[in-house]
């Protein structure tokens, strides 16, 4: 029998396992009236639906539950849905969902793309500001063609933000918390009303200031520093206008920004090697203890950044964000259930990191990642009637956008114990010698599509669904390759990066490479295709095949061969089979997904080690094809007017199928017939990538006498072992963990306040968002969030 059908008939019985040993004690309990259960109207088909009509797979999480729990970033949120996995890393963030995501070059878009209030946000730094008064959060899994088509390889994210309607009276919520490990403030003032008959204003403001629960120890002068601490600020002004009774106007504006203090990096897996070359240049020593427990020795000032960087942080490392986001959206009502929707877009940020990239406390490696984005989007929607057998959605998209990024690296050779080398390029081996490298990269972007999808009723059970996309997407690049060197006089020259061959050390690009300045263009139809049917009123299956493609671009790493910089698009042919069915009166729910999404041309990014010097270079490429297939499945039940329990669990294989010229890393060989430097990965499994994964969650809401009300939830979350980086460096796999989050509280029984005590990552599990391997010398992690103990009070007044 099929090795790959035995494991997801596994995966299959497990999740049924899990499932079905919540169901005999929950039923044992009353089952739940209709008027108890919560309905989240979703908008993954432009309309309002319920979630359990919907034909794909879908996650859905209220802003309830949001705030309860103190979610605040996706990857918060990603902790409770499998085949999920965001984090962070040395230059960007990981996005991965079903074991598919873009890597960590800033050139790349998101596989999994992000919506705000209907808005697309391509750039994963577009939603890097905490997330507050949300309505609810939208996780649609796996490739999404013609409505969410856009770059959306992998599946898509869709965030809508609580409003206030035309008629509501005036209310306000009032919320603090404080984090009791590491002293984190946190306070949200929400207030809302209607100011006519028709218009109605929201305004929802965030301030919240945390020290950070990582510790940098300087060995040189025996001080430790707290790391890690985030201030940010978030104001958001909406408003809704029933300008007429067929016209209705929302509209959103939002700045946020945030500071996140220290270089969190941390070493681990030390080598002898480099253990032992403490003796023989001991400025190349890290005092740091070498296990992953949120503690390094950094260097906190960053002396070499005043002698040629220019950044934000005062010369201490850090990331500093700022940004802006505004939307309109409106809907004009023809009749007969037809309507028109126009959705205007707007945003912008600033990003910068300062990073001590060799994470000890001496100044050796600096440098700074900067980005500038501007984007201004439009789409138009009709919607027909859905009365008859016959109904359709036409659209058209159109947006503009402007990136600019640049990464300057300030590196002293002679503290990494080069000093020897110098002499090769006329210097003395005294003499203190840097080198920067910027390479600049700037887009110029414009993207139209347009859109059509239909649905059939062939008889009252059976529908098809059946549509495209047609995206053209058009980048205009200026790519730079800005080096120069640096002698202890202070005097930059421009230089090319021959250093790199001689010691195995890039931080700029290759020799003769002088910058390249092109257009990249990408055409493509994506087709998709829906059969539903509809068992009975509580039961429905479907089948579903469609085409994805994420657009080509150009790489911002900086040490690539220089033909591999421009990548080409990434192409996924996905195949879904689902099961959806609610019974006992709607208060149980149990979808299961098979799934299987054949890419071709997969954008990955990677950190290739040199076999022969260890060198640690970038590369940006296209991974020849790679599958990625599995079994999901959720259930839920609300087993009295209290008590809800629940269950999500996910099989996964992803693996590469054909990866000729793959990244190396420590220990491959290199096959013959692949370029230097690549070897062949073919058949190897994809980062963060596990195979089993997922969550069991009980919530209650029980009655204390007349007028109070106890609360409280707790979420059991594992994730099997997966690779950290897409060198697939057996030194950088997360061990399987485990994760517990716990809430209890007590509200007064018309919900005016409630006090909640509320335990994140229990476990105190130390799970990696990222990792760079450097040589075989150590590696670089970035853990999360260690244990938080928050205490959260909120109060709420008016209508």
């Amino acid at each position: 029998m099929n090795p790959s059908f035995n494991k997801v008939t596994k995966g299959l019985f497990l999740a049924c396992g899990i499932s079905c040993a919540a169901m005999p004690a929950a039923y044992a309990e009353e089952v739940a009236t209709d008027e108890d259960i919560e309905v989240i109207q979703v908008r993954a088909t432009k309309r309002a639906e319920n979630a359990k009509d919907v034909p794909m797979a879908i996650n859905v999480t209220s802003g309830e539950d949001i705030s309860r729990q103190g979610i605040t970033h996706l990857e918060d949120l990603s902790a409770s849905i499998p085949n999920f996995t965001i984090g962070d890393s040395l230059t960007t963030n990981n996005v991965y969902m079903r074991g598919m995501g873009s890597g960590a070059d800033r050139g790349f878009e998101q596989s999994v793309s992000m919506y705000v209030n209907g808005v697309y946000m391509p750039r994963s730094r577009q939603t890097r500001a905490s997330f507050f008064d949300v309505g609810h959060i939208e996780v649609l899994r796996g490739p999404q063609s013609v409505l969410f088509g856009l770059n959306s390889t992998a599946g898509a994210i869709s965030i809508h933000n609580n409003k206030t309607n035309p008629g509501d009276d005036f209310h306000a919520t009032v919320l603090a918390e404080y984090e009791t490990e590491y002293e984190g403030v946190k306070t949200d003032l929400i207030l809302g009303g209607s100011l006519t008959d028709d218009l109605a204003v929201r305004v929802a403001l965030r301030e919240s200031d945390s020290d950070g629960w990582f510790t940098t120890y300087n060995p040189m002068t025996d001080e430790s520093e707290t790391v890690g601490g985030r201030d940010e600020s978030v104001a958001r002004v909406s408003m809704v206008w029933q300008a007429t009774d067929d016209l209705k106007v929302e509209a959103s504006y939002e700045n946020s920004d945030f500071f996140v203090s220290g270089s969190i990096g941390e070493i681990y897996n030390k080598s002898a090697a480099f253990i032992e070359s403490s003796d023989a240049h001991p400025l190349w020593a890290a005092e740091a203890d070498g296990d992953l427990n949120w503690q390094n020795s950094a260097d906190t000032s960053l002396a070499l950044m005043a002698n040629g960087l220019t950044a934000d942080n005062d010369g201490k490392p850090g990331v500093q964000q700022e940004s802006d986001n505004a939307s309109m959206n409106l809907t004009y009502t023809l009749g007969a259930g037809s309507e028109i929707q126009a959705n205007l877009g707007y945003s912008d940020y600033n990003y910068g990191a300062v990073v001590d990239v060799d994470t000890t406390y001496l100044p050796m490696w600096d440098a700074y990642n900067y980005e500038e984005y501007e984007q201004t989007s439009a789409e138009l929607v009709y919607l027909s009637p859905t009365d008859g057998d016959f109904s359709y959605i036409v659209g058209a998209y159109y947006q503009t956008s402007d990136f600019y990024t640049t990464q300057p690296n300030v590196v002293n050779l002679a503290a990494f114990g080069l000093a020897p080398f110098l002499p090769a390029f006329g210097q003395p081996e005294s003499v203190s010698f840097f080198e920067r490298g910027d390479n600049p990269l700037t887009v110029d972007q414009t993207m139209m599509s347009v859109f059509f999808s239909a649905d059939y009723n062939i008889t009252d059970d059976l529908t098809v669904i059946a549509g495209a996309r047609w995206t053209n997407d058009e980048k205009d690049f200026d790519r730079g390759a800005e080096c120069q060197w640096k002698t202890d006089n202070h005097d930059w020259t421009d230089t090319k990066a021959l250093i790199g061959a001689q010691m195995g050390l890039v931080v700029c690009s290759p020799a003769g490479y002088e910058g390249n300045s092109d257009t990249i263009e990408s055409d493509n139809v994506m087709p998709e295709i829906t059969v539903k049917y509809t068992i009975n009123d509580n039961m429905s299956m479907y089948a579903k095949a469609g085409q994805s493609v994420k657009s080509g671009g150009v790489a911002t790493a900086g040490t690539i061969d220089p033909s591999s910089l421009i990548f080409d698009d990434e192409t996924v042919t996905g195949l879904e089979l689902g099961f959806k069915s609610s019974f006992w009166d709607d208060s149980a729910t149990a979808n299961i997904t098979v799934f299987q999404s054949t890419f071709d041309d997969l954008q990955v990014k990677s950190s290739v080690i040199d076999p022969v010097t260890n060198a640690v270079k970038s590369i940006a490429s296209n991974a020849g094809e790679s599958t990625t297939q599995g079994v999901e499945l959720d259930f839920s039940l609300q087993a009295t007017n209290w008590l809800t329990v629940g269950a999500n669990v996910a099989y996964l294989e992803a693996e590469y199928d054909t990866f000729r010229n793959g990244p190396c890393n420590i220990g491959m060989s290199n096959p013959a017939d692949t370029v230097p430097d690549t070897c062949n990965l073919n058949g190897a499994t994809m980062p963060f990538a596990p195979e089993m994964s997922g969550n069991v969650y009980a919530n209650f809401e029980f009655d204390l006498g007349a007028s109070l009300v106890l609360q409280g939830g707790a979420n059991y979350s594992y994730s099997d072992e997966y690779f950290t980086e897409g060198s697939l460096d057996e030194n950088v796999v997360q061990d399987s963990w485990t994760k517990v989050n716990a809430r209890i509280g007590v509200a007064h029984v018309d919900g005016t306040w409630e006090v909640n005590l509320m335990g994140n990552n229990i476990t105190d599990e130390k799970v990696l968002g990222g990792s760079q391997p450097f040589g075989g010398s150590y590696d670089l992690g970035y853990l999360g969030a260690p244990r938080t103990v928050s205490v959260q009070g909120v109060y709420r007044f008016g209508g």
